[in-house]
């Protein structure tokens, strides 16, 4: 089996699914024989990067990239997973998704798109909607004016380049631009990072909403509560139900003019433990 390493985001998974793809080929290959072949003291040490238990150093990372047939340009992609991975601050992972993004463009044409293009900037998501309510032609100043915050000329003619050439939006005969009906779905692990770093721009988005739009265009609300884990999953249930209803009332929508970004959020302030009430 031969593995593109471009499909992955967590240098982990792929070392993962190479040391299985070897293990097909090679009866001896081992965590043993990797061991002795990355020059490590213990043959479980490998299993704990594997594990997230450890993190692999830049020259242990270079030793394990030419271990396992890595070129150079694959080899400066799994670094750059590497630091990815290990990165502590959200301006540190911000650079290297961009890098990471850009090195994918480069040299992973043909792997699907839609994983990685679509969820790279949050303005795209924004103007595939803009398309669905307002006739636009070529006016990308205006485009640009339109959105909150506003992005550059530059960005809005990217964005709607990016955007054609995925299929998300056409161009008609007239010259104005429509929404297609091309579905993009969620779920592996590239997405889920890609979603995750488009849900890091939209809380930086949200954090300067509420410093500077007036609160009958907004609407931010806090609860603080206790429940059980079971209690949890049922609410969680519900956040679903929520979101489904709201695309439901969107889609019913024929009066649609505005466009607006709905972010729920919940996260334990506190996680129960039973030595806590010892």
């Amino acid at each position: 089996m031969v593995l593109s390493i471009y499909k992955y985001i967590d240098y982990r998974v792929f070392l993962t699914d190479a040391v299985n793809a070897s293990k097909e080929t090679k009866p001896h290959f081992s965590y043993r024989y990797i061991a002795q072949n990355l020059g490590l003291r213990s043959s479980g040490y490998f299993l704990y990067i594997l594990q997230g238990k450890r993190k692999i150093s830049e020259a242990l990372a270079l030793k394990t990239a030419n271990f396992f047939k890595l070129n150079k340009k694959e080899t400066e992609y799994f670094l750059l997973i590497v630091n990815y991975a290990h990165a502590k601050s959200h301006i540190e992972k911000q650079f290297l998704f961009e890098r990471i993004a850009v090195a994918r463009r480069k040299t992973a044409r043909s792997i699907d798109q839609h994983l990685y293009s679509y969820y790279e900037k949050w303005y795209y998501l924004a103007i595939r909607e803009y398309m669905a309510i307002h006739r636009f032609t070529d006016d990308f100043a205006c485009l640009a004016r339109s959105l909150n915050p506003n992005i550059t000329l530059g960005e809005a003619k990217e964005a709607v380049a990016t955007l054609e050439k995925l299929g998300l939006i056409r161009k008609s005969g007239d010259g104005s631009y429509a929404r297609t009906d091309v579905i993009t779905t969620t779920g592996d692990t590239w997405q889920s990072e890609t979603i995750h770093n488009l849900q890091q721009q939209f809380l930086d988005i949200s954090k300067a909403s509420l410093e500077n739009l007036p609160k009958e265009q907004r609407d931010f609300s806090n609860l603080t509560v206790s429940m059980s884990p079971e209690t949890w999953l049922e609410v969680k249930k519900k956040f679903a139900d929520l979101r489904a209803l709201v695309l439901e009332m969107a889609q019913q929508d024929k009066n649609a003019d505005s466009i607006y970004q709905i972010n729920i959020q919940a996260f334990p302030l506190h996680t129960g433990k039973k030595e806590d009430a010892q």
